[in-house]
């Protein structure tokens, strides 16, 4: 029996072509400038056309504004406002957008050419499936190493994909919020991303959309994701983040119904941040 061409190999072979918008990628900014461009770029050379580029500036008092517009891509959609937070500004790009799939690409992380397909094809086959995420290839450089994107191939045959059940999501969060994309739908129902958490804001909704749908994870590189040294939320102190994170899986317990030996997990951040205290220089 011959075998059905995948939608990523599909995609591949006839190049670009004017569709109805299937996923809008949403990226925020803050203070770019050094970043917008090659990340923007990264997503207008997706080998899948059917998208658009929703770029939501929250208040950057450098010239990422400008340099979006220089752009001039007509997928570019760009939504200046004042300084709301990361949540805020995701939630307000998200309504803009207009695609049924909703991808995230942070200002500093790079998609691969590949990653568009390849995310539309694994919601495609699976229609109980509200959340996607793939592997990251991790760089502490930016731009990342020219090799490590022009050597990147799409993954031929099926996707190797695993689901990833509610203990797992509960014990840690196993994705880099560059790789996800989820359903608009799922979206709208869990009435978006938690604007009064001042972190951890993707793995919280993660928790919740899991509510709805299965979780899976492709097993497969489609994003360089930089390790920014001074980020947002290493420059935040463990006791926050601990705060945090305690109130995220609280409702997360409500939510999944989480048997109630699973708080062992709830030690873990604890046992984390107590050990870096102690190996501290």
């Amino acid at each position: 029996m011959q075998r059905r061409s995948t939608r990523l190999e599909q995609v591949a072979a006839s190049g670009p072509a004017d569709r109805t918008i299937g996923v809008s990628v949403v990226m925020t900014t803050f203070d770019a400038e050094r970043y917008v461009v090659p990340s923007s770029r990264s997503v207008l050379d997706q080998v899948h056309q059917s998208f658009e580029l929703v770029i939501q500036d929250d208040g950057s008092r450098d010239s990422t504004v400008e340099l979006v517009r220089s752009l001039e891509d007509p997928r570019v959609r760009l939504i200046a406002s004042e300084r709301t937070g990361r949540a805020a500004a995701l939630n307000s790009a998200i309504r803009a957008s207009r695609g049924g799939i909703v991808a995230i690409n942070d200002a500093d992380d790079i998609s691969l050419p590949f990653r568009l397909a390849v995310i539309e094809e694994c919601l495609e086959r699976n229609p109980d499936v509200v959340l996607v995420g793939t592997v990251a290839l991790n760089t502490r450089t930016f731009p990342p190493a020219s090799s490590l994107v022009t050597s990147a191939r799409p993954p031929s045959g099926e996707l190797p994909a695993k689901e990833v059940d509610h203990l797992q999501l509960y014990r840690r969060n196993p994705f880099v919020h560059s790789t996800v994309a989820f359903r608009r739908s799922a979206w709208d129902r869990i009435g978006g991303y938690d604007e009064q958490l001042p972190m951890c804001v993707d793995y919280d909704l993660f928790l919740r959309l899991a509510g709805l749908g299965r979780v899976l994870m492709v097993e497969y590189p489609t994003v360089v994701h930089y390790e920014h040294p001074d980020s947002y939320f290493k420059r935040r102190g463990a006791s926050e983040y601990l705060r945090v994170l305690r109130r995220i899986r609280t409702r997360a317990r409500r939510g999944l119904r989480i048997p109630a030996w699973a708080r062992l997990f709830d030690v873990i951040p604890y046992l984390q941040a107590t050990r870096a205290v102690l190996v501290r220089p």
